[in-house]
């Protein structure tokens, strides 16, 4: 990993690491089994240096309106996540696409500030980048937040809270439209020939935009992120039956706490309120 990082490198070297990120895709992925001898390896020599030119290149992500600093790309990351990643999506994707005009659709769930929309985004560019198409695009489980004008005259239903709310409990499952949410999804996955508008949520205004997300009939390649898509009560438990398979991003309180601080002040909040 030093020798590539500091450019002095071999194409020997470059397959050692692309060994170990099929081994890892392999075992996270085992319906598939990918192929480990010199031949296939050398053939995904010049993916390997395209990818990790790509991830280079992104400092930084727009998501809902705020632009957010990685800082997450380490050569480590890249042949023990992306790679593996991409490899996996790709043969999914791959074996979609001889289903006439399926959608490859792809969930990432964790906490808040788990880093969900980071990744989201940096797989989203890398492999628009490396597929040379815009067929991938993001939908955000956030865009499904009730509006604020619901949250600030209704009261919550769990008998816990009733005497709140729901403006105080944004964010738990209740403070969610889950049937738009789910239907919306439903949308994606069956019309293949129509542009499928979707609610985003901007954290501007700290409101959802409805139709404000627009899937393409060239977007064959969907990643869905948020925090309730492996949630088990309903109808939350109808989200897992759209998508062909879910990332969870299990990170730590204090880094998800530190992240979420940071993001309130990129959004213009004081830090007293953040």
């Amino acid at each position: 990993l030093r020798k590539v990082e500091g450019g002095e490198v071999r194409d020997e070297d470059y397959e050692e690491l692309l060994k170990l990120s099929i081994s890892t895709a392999g075992s996270l992925w085992p319906s598939t089994k990918f192929l480990t001898d010199v031949d296939s390896v050398r053939a995904k020599v010049s993916t390997f240096k395209e990818i990790l030119s790509i991830l280079r290149g992104v400092e930084s992500v727009l998501a809902a309106g705020v632009e957010i600093k990685t800082r997450i790309f380490t050569l480590t990351s890249v042949w023990i996540l992306y790679l593996p990643l991409f490899y996996i999506i790709d043969d999914l994707h791959t074996r979609n696409l001889k289903i006439e005009h399926k959608r490859t659709m792809i969930g990432i769930s964790g906490s808040p500030g788990a880093g969900k929309t980071v990744l989201s985004e940096i797989l989203k560019t890398l492999l628009n980048k490396i597929y040379k198409s815009e067929r991938c695009c993001v939908i955000g489980m956030d865009g499904y937040h009730f509006p604020n004008h619901h949250l600030e005259t209704n009261y919550s239903k769990d008998p816990n809270h009733s005497d709140l709310l729901l403006k105080q409990l944004k964010g738990v499952p209740e403070t969610f439209d889950a049937i738009s949410f789910i239907e919306g999804l439903k949308r994606v996955r069956q019309n293949t020939h129509e542009n499928v508008y979707l609610a985003e949520y901007d954290r501007r205004i700290h409101d959802p935009v409805p139709n404000a997300t627009i899937i393409k009939p060239e977007n064959d390649i969907v990643i869905v992120e948020g925090m309730f898509l492996i949630y088990g009560d309903e109808p939350w438990d109808q989200v897992k039956s759209v998508l062909d398979f879910n990332i969870f991003l299990n990170e730590t309180l204090n880094t998800c706490l530190t992240r979420l601080y940071e993001r309130r002040i990129a959004a213009g909040r004081k830090k007293e309120d953040a």
